[in-house]
């Protein structure tokens, strides 16, 4: 993959296509990221109101 990766740079049109692929990948990423910190904050704040009673 990484070979590919090099000639496609030398084309422009394939640059374009394999930074916006990249771009893709790295919102998603983030997004995921985001889900996962919130889903582990929400507990996370339940539990001193629920140690408190």
């Amino acid at each position: 993959m990484a070979r590919a990766t090099e000639i496609a740079t030398r084309f422009p049109w394939l640059r374009e296509r394999l930074e916006a692929a990249a771009a893709t990948d790295d919102a998603r990423s983030t997004r995921e990221q985001l889900v996962s910190f919130g889903v582990q904050a929400v507990p996370d704040g339940f539990e001193p109101r629920l140690a408190a009673g």
